[in-house]
């Protein structure tokens, strides 16, 4: 049975995971990817850029070649649209069975599996789920039970199950790399998840959805590999693609104490590469700042999302105080571990005061090397979606554009952009949180006595926010940034080279789609085909 995935903006490691599960297993797969430059959902937004170098009938081409028994389109709420787009061509020129899967179609299956170019959708962990399906579609089975999985059959949505979660993430093999390795220059970074699942709930958080589906399926909320586990992955890979250092994905990193002794031990002797990863406030003391540092951490993404003890517990579900915060800061602060802070505008009840305080907090640490501030983003089926209706952030209108996954993504203007005066106001603090750490701490308190700040709204805020990332790269060598950067000129060059998937003249562009068979022959893309002749 041959799989073709489908993808957009970035590496994703549940793919490459129900990647490496289905080729245990003797199935085919393959990878029809769009890096969507310049709207990639993960960072930059130039809509002209955008729309300049579009490629969906190059993503469509990929996905003919690969002549499919099966499609599967990972989906994020801001990918929706994106993938309704993709999937509607694909069933224009290809009869092939397509499934979504993700944390969009798991929160609102009903809705994705109403739009006619989705077959099914995929709820929950995929690994089993899609073996199934793989095995059924091999068997040349119509099987409509398979746990996890919805199906559609004419005017019925056959509605299976969920089953318990895997437990012993050991047990799966180690993602495919390979499956993104041609449209990914993983020899810049590896990309590595050792857990799935979180142990905190935060409303404004995907995962906090997970974590009440766990505990109704009898799961536990934090699944972690083990040690031996992780650093057998990592020593493989860095066999073969000898990459630079290391982003762990986690969104806690050190949520346990005694898995990350025995990690920066192991780590240190093993793989001896820089990283990066995420922490919680609570997660962070001396002793994980000391252990972190020493294991070569050159980064911790401290996500403190905002400074008021009230909009954090009631709003975001966060109970942590403000001493908490800064004990954590001053550990790292201390043993001269560099951080970078995360922070949310847009929140409901937040206030100019909690901004002004945040600032002050910011311009006295001394290892920060960034401050991260995001446009609050709605999210289907979350918590924070109540606190937005109460508060009058929400309209009726809002929710639907947000179950269509048309507000805009946390990096760019998120659900603020639909009121331009309000984002307005907190892209004033994106630009300024962003600043702080570029500055003297001398100048920093100027600025923010005389609130020079309040000029940002008359200057070219998205060339002054373009300044202040390439000063970041420069200023501090942040090796995100860089990597990202030097991965956007691969990108970019990858166009125009003939031997690359991404080639530009592998789609005729427009109303219509061309691509080139396997055979060098021209493949008429607008003429319907059968799967897997």
């Amino acid at each position: 049975m041959r799989c073709t995935f489908v993808a957009m903006g970035a590496e994703n490691i549940s793919l490459e995971s129900l990647s490496a599960m289905l080729r245990q297993h003797g199935h085919e797969t393959s990878l029809a990817y769009d890096q969507a430059l310049f709207d990639d959902k993960n960072y930059f937004f130039k809509p002209r850029l955008a729309r300049l170098f579009d490629h969906k009938d190059v993503v469509v081409g990929q996905v003919v070649n690969s002549k499919p028994d099966l499609v599967a389109i990972s989906v994020m709420t801001p990918t929706l649209q994106w993938a309704l787009n993709i999937a509607t061509k694909i069933k224009q020129v290809l009869d092939v069975p397509i499934i979504f899967g993700g944390i969009h179609p798991t929160t609102n299956p009903d809705q994705v599996i109403a739009n006619e170019c989705v077959d099914m959708v995929c709820l929950g962990d995929g690994d089993f789920a899609l073996l199934d399906l793989a095995e059924s579609i091999d068997k040349d089975e119509d099987r409509t039970d398979i746990p996890n999985i919805w199906f559609k059959r004419k005017d019925e949505v056959i509605k299976n199950a969920q089953r318990t979660p895997i437990s012993n993430l050991d047990d799966l093999p180690f993602p495919d790399k390979e499956l993104f390795a041609p449209h990914i220059p993983i020899k810049n970074s590896y990309l590595a998840v050792t857990a799935r699942g979180c142990p905190f709930a935060c409303s404004f958080c995907s995962l906090s959805f997970y974590a009440k589906e766990a505990k109704t399926l009898g799961a536990k909320r934090l699944r972690e590999r083990t040690v031996p586990s992780v650093m057998a992955e990592l020593e493989q890979n860095l066999e073969k693609y000898n990459y630079k250092w290391i982003e762990f994905r986690n969104n806690t990193f050190t949520a346990n104490r005694k898995w990350i002794r025995e990690f920066c031990k192991e780590y240190k002797a093993r793989i001896n590469r820089p990283f990066l990863a995420f922490a919680h406030p609570t997660t962070m003391d001396e002793e994980v700042a000391t252990l972190m540092k020493e294991a070569g951490c050159y980064n911790i993404q401290l996500g403190i999302e905002s400074f008021d003890e009230r909009v954090r517990s009631v709003i975001l579900n966060r109970h942590e105080t403000n001493d908490d915060i800064i004990r954590a800061v001053e550990a790292m602060d201390k043993v001269g571990l560099k951080y970078s802070m995360d922070y949310i505008l847009g929140l409901p009840s937040q206030t100019e005061g909690e901004l002004l305080k945040a600032a002050e907090f910011f311009i006295e640490r001394k290892f920060c090397q960034r401050i991260s501030p995001f446009m609050l983003a709605y999210l289907p089926k979350l918590d924070i979606v109540k606190h937005g209706l109460t508060y009058g952030e929400l309209t009726e209108e809002d929710l639907q554009a947000m179950n269509d996954g048309e507000h805009d993504h946390y990096v760019s203007t998120g659900s603020m952009g639909r009121d331009p005066k309000r984002y307005r106001f907190f892209l004033t603090y994106r630009l300024y949180f962003r600043l702080i750490p570029l500055l003297p701490k001398a100048l920093n308190r100027v600025i923010l006595k005389w609130r020079l700040f309040k000029i940002f709204p008359y200057l070219p805020m998205g060339f002054v926010m373009d300044t202040l990332d390439i000063l970041q790269a420069i200023i501090h060598s942040d090796l995100l940034a860089r990597t990202y950067s030097k991965n956007y000129l691969y990108w970019l060059s990858s166009r125009f080279r003939r031997n690359h998937p991404a080639y530009r003249g592998n789609g005729t562009g427009g109303d219509g789609f061309g691509h080139h068979n396997n055979d060098g022959k021209y493949l008429d893309l607008n003429t319907t085909v059968r799967a897997n002749p």
